[in-house]
């Protein structure tokens, strides 16, 4: 068959893709032949910013660039008459071109004839991996003997180009392996092995027309090619054997005209398994289908049609004249309209013709817009109605928000007012998810409303966050439910969504697909959060990733259960090369047919830690296989290789911490096979196989010999390792805990960069020194730190409802706010008022606590309030029986409201001494807790709800509290103020009397005294994990208890964003006030949740006097005497 390429509409072809060009800047310019007589040793004189202009002619010549960023052009490089008379003839020795690679888009070729070059690779042009624009170019009769005949390795601007007739041996006849963006070219008559036209080209490839190329074996147009095929006219391509348009090409299929193709197997497409949209596919010929093992589509025009399929039809697109290569659509075809405007995505969006992609109700299939006119930036918005609109026709998004004119005038918002991201609700604000997608302003919040939402969602590369209503309650995340049908991925993504793009609290459900049928990421790094991601099923042969595939961001607290890859060399049930951080999920009950039941080639830029991966199953690696990562601190039970590595088969440069337990491989290694990197503090227990059940340790699935591990009839060699029962506390109910007469307790090596459990506990549970102290306190084997249970005196869950609780205020002041229970939780919510107080308030009867020990509350809180920085202030406390005592831990959200709580409930500590209360018998105490929501900042969200899961109240048995070391001590001898400084709201309050005088006092004036003595800052630096007492020795002038005025001791962090605080009260005798010979106080606080991420704060301590109180003796003066702190750790 005769590779050159002609038809009759060749010329009106060239006329539309070569039509515009910018005019240059002026910049330092030289001419061929008048300033030198080649064009090569003008290329070796010129710098950065240098034009050469060729004027007509033939130049024998082949080109070597050297890294410039200049411009070389033909005399009118937007005329093709000068194109084609400007020619550089390689005289079929090397590339007629070759960049040095390290040209940027600054750098062009425009405008000439690139003709007869010959090489491996590039025989026309050899880019080098430069991002150089080439463009109005005529690149025709170049031969490469390994790919890309006409160009090869360019990844800058292709556009405008005529690319013809160029021949490969192997891959690619037109281009090879370019990135770059694909555009307005013609590009025909190519032949080769692999792709006739493309091979790899994995940019955005959109409005060329890609005809009457060749491929000896599969993909006649293009081949293996990853890139975004849009607004394309594909027709009269062959390939011999399969893809007689389109082979093994995984991105989004959208707009494209695919007609009289021919292939054996698959006609069309063959192996294409990427999002496939608003196509028209017909007339291809070939023995079997147009669409052979390729995505189902979506809203297209195929020929025969007879599978399920969102918007499908198979009706006669009515071409205008397809026998001499005109598919435009007829006025009666029934792919006007037909199409689905939502999917839309990219910078330029115009039909083939340079038409608006919209005219009409909605988009029409295929490349073609019937009856649309001209739209210059592609913006879905013609530019008859941008002049109208007063918008501007050349650029897209004329105020810049980031979406473009046409679609805001859909969305009904103004195109020259910018606009900021907010919230739209589903179904409220928009029928459709994907609607909501396609009108979504960047980083805008798109909430679903519990559903069930029959979709296949695409981001559109857009940076948005998708969850539910409440990611943190469980009952609703199982109610949002995106329902794929078994008709593709359920969500998929472009690749250029980045870590700010957020999927969270989803239930992702019944996704058919080849690649991520679940979620396929096509290599973004969106971050994904406390979904359930459950039944996807990823088919076919070389399937991967039944539940996610390709997404490189954090995956975090999902639930990922029961997908599947299926078919031959399927792998990835679970999970599919997702580089990122992949920590705290549950992996379930994934299956496989060839490797990693659970995961597959994940991991490898971050860490697969702190998952449940259980009851998965293989051929390879029931749980994980070739996963090349630091997989750390998970617990991995029960799953099955049918062959080898019941639980990892390969990978792990560090594989540490975990539990490894009752797996099984039908042939070798039970546990391990194939882990080649270290293997440290792990238990290997009750894994089964004929052949090494725990781990292979020779022959060809040899693993590395694993140190300071527990192992199951372990008898080889290896410093540190076990095999004596490690104690697991239920191991038949998967509770893998440590008893506290395990071997495992301390047994462990110290590795510095894993410093917390499963659990989230810290390593070790008392950060004290490094040696190992046999008392359970150093590093411990396996995925569980040991940690005993402190005595649980108090448990509030609310799963029930208010368990007793009941809310409060003082209404005679403030705003009551709205309290209520749901779903699981307390609530005190508010609505557009600024001056809101109310509190929870326990049961009545108190909880009782004993003399001499600490207790700690803990209240695990949220909010639905997004920003920290507007979150409220929250109080929580706690108020003796007697009314003397309330310890108290405040939150506030100044700043960046880095303690405040999230969507995520986060757990709060309190720690409490309980009040001497000589009413009770024994002198018992009693306390009752609050949870207090204080909104008077102006700054704080008007509206919002702030949720109480849990609270409960612990009793730390003074064993367990194991000292740190003294860290502050003041006296305050003479007049020494040991740097503690005065302060005072006069404005406000009348300031007490002060002075330096064996102590710091005041002496109180009035009943609206108040003042308070601060230390000196950036004293203490508090770490997460530690507890810290502040001890202050004070006494009183005043000698009945009863009247003594109230005092107030606080330990804040710098930024006040978290405050520990104790308020002493007289109220009725007063026990619990300093006398005059003096009484110790004892503060204790502990840094908040995030602070581990927060080095720069300090602690600051306070010494107030709040003599408010009429009956207190208004002249009795406080005298702080002494201050000390302290550190401790704690075993729990």
């Amino acid at each position: 068959m005769s590779l050159q390429w002609t038809s009759s509409i060749t010329k009106s072809l060239i006329l539309i893709a070569l039509n515009f060009l910018l005019s240059p800047a002026m910049a330092q310019i030289f001419c061929v032949p008048d300033d030198f007589p080649t064009i090569q040793s003008a290329v070796d004189a010129t710098t950065d910013g240098c034009r050469i202009i060729i004027s007509p002619g033939t130049y024998y010549e082949n080109i070597k660039l050297k890294g410039a960023n200049i411009i070389l052009q033909s005399v009118n490089p937007d005329d093709p008459e000068s194109a084609a008379s400007t020619i550089i003839d390689g005289g079929n020795t090397k590339s007629v071109i070759k960049f040095n690679g390290d040209e940027l888009t600054t750098c062009a070729l425009v405008g000439f004839t690139i003709r007869n070059g010959r090489a491996d690779c590039g025989g026309g042009i050899d880019g080098g991996g430069c991002l150089a624009a080439i463009k109005n170019c005529i690149i025709e009769n170049n031969t490469a003997q390994t790919s890309g005949g006409g160009l090869f390795n360019c990844h800058g601007l292709l556009a405008r180009n005529f690319i013809a007739n160029n021949t490969s041996q192997r891959y690619g006849g037109a281009l090879g392996y370019c990135g770059g963006d694909i555009r307005c070219n013609i590009i025909a008559g190519n032949q080769s092995q692999q792709g006739g036209a493309l091979f790899q080209c994995f940019g955005v490839i959109q409005n060329n027309f890609i005809c009457q190329n060749i491929s000896q074996e599969t993909g006649g147009a293009a081949a293996s090619s990853s890139g975004i095929f849009r607004n394309n006219l594909i027709a009269k391509n062959i390939s011999f054997d399969s893809g007689g348009a389109l082979a093994s090409c995984s991105g989004v299929l959208l707009n494209n005209t695919i007609a009289d193709n021919q292939a054996a197997r698959g006609s069309a497409l063959f192996g294409c398994r990427g999002f496939i949209v608003n196509n028209i596919i017909w007339r291809n010929q070939g023995a079997e289908k147009p669409l052979q093992d390729s995505s189902q589509p979506l809203y297209s025009c195929i020929q025969e049609w007879t599978n399920i399929g969102r918007g499908n039809i198979s009706k006669d697109p009515l071409f205008q004249a397809p026998h001499d290569s005109d598919y435009r659509l007829r006025s009666s075809s029934p792919c006007i309209n037909a199409g689905s405007i939502y999917y839309l995505f990219g910078d330029y969006l115009a039909a083939l013709d340079g038409s608006c992609r919209l005219y009409g109700a909605s988009v029409d299939m295929g490349a073609y817009e019937w009856g649309a006119t001209s739209d210059k930036d592609g913006d879905i918005f013609s530019d008859d109605a941008e002049l109208r609109a007063g918008t501007n026709p050349d650029v897209a998004d004329s105020d810049g928000d980031g979406l473009s004119d046409g679609a805001e005038v859909l969305r009904g918002a103004s195109p020259l007012a910018s606009d900021v991201a907010g919230t739209t609700t589903i179904p409220i604000d928009f029928i459709s998810i994907q609607q909501a997608i396609f009108f979504a302003y960047p980083h805008e919040t798109i909430i679903i409303r519990p559903g069930e939402y029959h979709e296949n969602i695409h981001l559109l590369d857009k940076n948005i966050t998708l969850r539910s209503a409440n990611s943190a309650n469980p009952r609703i995340v199982r109610s949002t439910v995106i329902n794929g049908g078994g008709r593709g991925a359920v969500i998929s993504l472009a690749g250029g969504e980045d870590s700010s793009c957020l999927i969270d609290g989803l239930t992702i459900r019944n996704g058919f697909a080849w690649h991520g049928a679940g979620i396929n990421g096509n290599g973004a790094s969106p971050t994904l959060r406390n979904n359930r991601i459950i039944d996807n099923c990823a088919s076919g042969a070389y399937a991967s990733g039944g539940g996610i595939q390709g997404c490189h961001g954090a995956i975090i607290g999902n639930l990922i259960m029961g997908n599947r890859a299926e078919g031959e060399g399927a792998s990835g049930g679970g999970l599919a090369i997702c580089r990122g951080d992949i920590r705290r999920n549950q992996i379930i009950g994934n299956h496989a047919n060839r490797h990693g039941g659970g995961l597959v080639l994940c991991g490898a830029n971050g860490a697969i830690s702190c998952n449940t991966i259980a009851e998965n199953t293989s051929l390879y690696g029931g749980a994980l296989s070739s996963c090349y990562s630091r997989i750390i601190n998970n617990i991995i039970h029960s799953n099955n290789a049918r062959k080898w590595g019941g639980a990892i088969h390969g990978g792990g440069f560090l594989i540490a911490n975990n539990t490894i337990f009752g797996n099984s491989a039908n042939e070798e290694g039970g546990g391990l096979t194939s882990c080649g990197g270290a293997i440290k503090n792990n238990i290997l227990w009750d894994n089964r196989a004929p052949l090494s059940p725990q781990i292979a340790l020779a022959g060809e699935l040899e693993c590395a010999v694993p140190d300071h591990s527990c192992i199951m009839g372990w008898t080889q060699s290896g410093g540190g390792n076990l095999s004596n029962d490690p104690q697991f506390i239920n191991p038949e109910a998967y509770d893998f805990h440590l008893r506290p007469t395990s071997p495992c307790l301390d047994a462990a090596e110290r590795i510095p960069s894993i410093s917390d459990d499963y659990d989230g506990r810290a390593r070790p549970r008392i950060v004290i020194q490094w040696e190992n102290r046999a008392d359970g306190s150093g590093y411990d084997i396996g995925a569980l730190e040991y940690c005993p249970a402190p005595p649980r005196i108090a448990e509030f869950n609310f799963s029930r409802g208010l368990e007793g609780w009941s809310g409060g205020g003082a209404p005679e002041v403030f705003a009551l706010p709205t309290f209520g229970w749901k779903d699981g939780a307390l609530f005190i919510s508010f609505a557009g008022n600024k001056n809101v107080y109310g509190f929870w308030e326990s049961p009545q009867e108190g909880i009782p606590l004993e003399p001499n020990y600490l207790y700690r509350a803990v209240f695990r809180i949220s909010t639905d309030i997004a920003d920290r920085s507007r979150v409220p202030a929250i109080r929580l406390r706690t108020l003796s029986a007697n009314a003397q005592r309330s310890d108290l831990v405040e939150i506030a959200s100044i700043g960046d409201g880095g303690f405040s709580p999230t969507a995520v409930p986060a757990d709060y500590e309190l720690y409490i001494l309980p009040s001497k209360d000589l009413a009770s018998p024994n002198g018992a105490a009693r306390i009752r807790l609050f949870m207090d929501i204080i909104n008077f900042d102006e700054t704080d969200a008007a509206s919002g709800a702030v949720f109480l899961h849990q609270a409960i109240v612990e009793r730390i048995e003074p064993s367990d509290m194991v000292p740190l070391g003294r860290l502050k001590n003041w006296t305050f001898a003479g007049v020494e103020d040991g740097g503690w400084t005065w302060n005072e709201i006069p404005e406000i309050f009348t300031p007490p009397e002060h002075g330096v005088r064996d102590g710091l006092f005041m002496r109180g004036r009035d009943a609206n005294t108040y003042g308070f003595w601060m230390a000196p800052p950036d004293s203490l630096v508090p770490r997460r994990g530690v507890i810290y007492r502040a001890s202050f020795v004070i006494s009183s002038s005043v000698v009945d208890l009863s009247k003594v005025p109230g005092m107030r001791l606080r330990c804040n962090a710098s930024t006040f964003q978290s405050a520990g605080v104790l308020e002493i009260s007289s109220a009725g005798n007063g026990e619990n006030s300093p006398a005059p010979y003096g009484a110790t106080f004892d503060l204790y606080y502990a840094a908040p949740p995030d602070f581990a991420n927060r080095p720069a704060n300090r602690l600051l301590l306070f010494f107030d006097m709040k003599s408010l109180n009429p009956d207190d003796e208004l002249t009795g003066e406080l005298k702080l005497e002494q201050v000390s702190v302290d550190a401790f750790g704690v075993a729990y």
